[in-house]
């Protein structure tokens, strides 16, 4: 497979364009290259059609908001099609956030827990522990990752059963 430099994109919905048309925008010197304007026109594609099966996700969310299984395969997709935008085109994308924000119309905090979700955990895990979302967003505050499988291990044993119990968890840890 050839090897990409990697080039930054933004994705941006075009002046006076419809507010649900994106493009991905590069540097003018990044512009000029033999071959950019077919990769950011896949890149578009591709984004096109991952958002709006990341929609369709979040729906089914939205109908089981408890569901871990959902958030976790939704974080993995979101993280496999921008490592596949890195390494297939060459193409960065430097405002990911803010288009995922734009796009799928979620909260920030929101967000920032289902992208961290599939880089934690592993769905086997999440599966066998029947844990739910709300129980999840807790853990996924832990930054130290010895104590929160540590906090896991003892909410699936039953020694902590409540959110405010994984927050004096997570306070107490810190203190260490």
């Amino acid at each position: 497979m050839k090897e990409f430099s990697r080039i930054q994109v933004e994705i941006r919905t075009p002046a006076q364009a419809d507010p649900d048309v994106r493009a991905f925008v590069v540097s003018l010197a990044n512009a000029v290259q033999p071959e950019m304007y077919r990769k950011l026109r896949t890149a578009e594609r591709r984004y096109q059609e991952a958002t709006r099966r990341w929609k369709s996700t979040l729906a089914r969310i939205q109908s089981d908001p408890s569901n871990a299984v959902l958030r976790w395969r939704l974080s993995r997709d979101i993280g496999i099609f921008f490592r596949a935008l890195e390494k297939e085109l060459g193409l960065f994308v430097t405002n990911k956030r803010q288009a995922l924000l734009r796009d799928l119309m979620v909260t920030k905090s929101d967000l920032g827990y289902t992208l961290r979700v599939s880089e934690r955990f592993d769905i086997n895990d999440i599966r066998r522990s029947g844990l739910k979302w709300s129980r999840f967003r807790e853990l996924l505050d832990i930054k130290d990752e010895d104590e929160m499988k540590r906090c896991m291990q003892l909410l699936l044993a039953g020694k902590i059963r409540t959110n405010e119990e994984i927050r004096s968890f997570h306070r107490t840890a810190r203190r260490r």
